[in-house]
C-alpha cells in the first residue's frame, strides 16, 4: 500500500489525474505535489473526499483555486488525521480562503495540527494570523516565508494567543520590524526558534 508520494513539477497533472490519484491511493499519509497550476475545485475536492488517512499534505504552485473552493474541506475525510498542512504559492488564496481552511481543521481536531505553512501566498494579511490563532491555538510551527503583507500586528497576535509556538518563519515580510521582534524574543516567544538568515525574517 502506497503511503508516501512526492511529485515535483507536476504541471501536467490536472483534475483527471488528481481524481485517479485519490481513487487509487486511499492509504496515502504523506503527499507532496508541486506545480499544480491547473488544479481546480474538482481535483481538490477529489483529494479532500478520498484521502482520509492523510497526515502531511503539501500542495504548491496553483493559480486557479478560488477561496470558495476550499469549502470542499468542510467535514471532509482528509482533515481527520492531518498534522501538517503546507499550501505554498497559491496565487488566489486570501484571508477568506484561510478562514475556510482553518475552520475546517479547527472544528475537527485543532490539537492535532502541528505545523502550518502558507509561504509565498502573497495576498494574506494580518487577519490570517488572527484566524489562525483562534482556530489552532496549540500550533507549534508556522511558516509565512515570502508572503510580504504581514506586519507587527501578527507578532502581537501570536505573542498573546499562541503559547505553544516553537518555530516561526517570517522571511520576506519587510513590514515586520526588528524592534518588535526583539521585544518578544526571550519573553512571549521564549521557546520560538527563528530563521537565522535575517533575524527571524
Amino acid at each position: 500500500l502506497l503511503k508516501e508520494l512526492s511529485i515535483s513539477d507536476a504541471k501536467r497533472i490536472e483534475d483527471p489525474g488528481l481524481i485517479a490519484l485519490a481513487a487509487g491511493c486511499p492509504d496515502l499519509e504523506n503527499l507532496t505535489l508541486s506545480g499544480l497550476e491547473n488544479m481546480t475545485k474538482k481535483g481538490f475536492k477529489a483529494l479532500a473526499d478520498s484521502l482520509g488517512k492523510m497526515q502531511k499534505l503539501c500542495l504548491m504552485n496553483n493559480r486557479k483555486l478560488m477561496d470558495n473552493d476550499y469549502n470542499a474541506l468542510l467535514d471532509s475525510p482528509i482533515i481527520q488525521n492531518l498534522t501538517h498542512i503546507s499550501i505554498q504559492n497559491f496565487q488566489q488564496l486570501t484571508d477568506k480562503g484561510i478562514a475556510i481552511i482553518l475552520q475546517s481543521v479547527g472544528s475537527i481536531a485543532p490539537s492535532k495540527i502541528y505545523s502550518l505553512s502558507f509561504s509565498e501566498c502573497t495576498q494574506l494579511t494580518d487577519y490570517t494570523s488572527m484566524i489562525l490563532a483562534y482556530f489552532c491555538p496549540l500550533i507549534r510551527c508556522i511558516d509565512y516565508t515570502d508572503c510580504g503583507r504581514f506586519t507587527d500586528e501578527t507578532l502581537h497576535t501570536f505573542s498573546q494567543k499562541l503559547h505553544y509556538l516553537t518555530t516561526l518563519k517570517l522571511d520576506g515580510n519587510r513590514q515586520i520590524t526588528t524592534n518588535t521582534l526583539i521585544r518578544y524574543l526571550g519573553n512571549e516567544f521564549e521557546f520560538v526558534e527563528m530563521s537565522n538568515t535575517y533575524l527571524g525574517y
